[in-house]
């Protein structure tokens, strides 16, 4: 039996989007776990002379380990533009300043605000990035979970690409890859 092409490309689609939903759920059931009852591994927060604050690996971490929550202060883009944070991350985009939405986490954040940020305009940058992330919605609310992309070995620096996913996309491109960059995931 020989499938038409647009009944296999249907069927490609659909597979992939279930495969992503369950990945989601998978994701987040994982992440509630972390927070309830297991510990985030161990980092510490260090100051370096040369760029300021940085968060560096106690121990090796596992690749796909969870590492954080990002947390901070939801706000419009509009209500950041003085703002002098070096850690702002998108929660969401609109295309509208007024309602699109970050995560200012300089007065109520955690660990995650001191993950050292690369230059995504050079490719030898993005090669550090060790840390990813994913949004998922728990109890009505958008959580941003941030976890490594490969194993970090102990006395590593954790970085992470502020404006991955978002570079170069459409907001419906972000939308669909799960408003998450997927290039060094698997």
């Amino acid at each position: 039996m020989r499938m038409e092409a647009p009944l296999l490309l249907s069927t490609a689609t659909f597979l992939l989007d279930a495969a992503n939903h369950y990945f989601t759920y998978m994701l987040s059931l994982i992440f509630l776990l972390y927070k309830k009852w297991l510990q985030f591994p161990p980092l510490q927060i260090i100051h370096d002379p040369n760029v300021g604050f940085t968060t560096v690996a106690l121990e090796d971490i596992k690749k796909h380990t969870v590492i954080a929550e990002y947390v901070g202060e939801v706000t419009t883009v509009e209500h950041t533009a003085g703002s002098s944070s070096d850690s702002l991350m998108f929660l969401l985009s609109t295309g509208d300043n007024s309602t699109s939405l970050m995560i200012d986490p300089t007065a109520t954040g955690n660990i995650a605000r001191f993950l050292s940020g690369i230059n995504n305009r050079s490719n030898l940058s993005r090669k550090n990035a060790n840390v990813r992330t994913r949004r998922f919605v728990i109890d009505g609310q958008c959580r941003v979970a941030l976890f490594t992309s490969r194993k970090i070995t102990a006395g590593e620096t954790l970085h992470y690409d502020y404006n991955a996913g978002i570079e170069g996309k459409s907001l419906d491109e972000w939308k669909e890859a799960g408003f998450y960059d997927t290039s060094n995931f698997f």
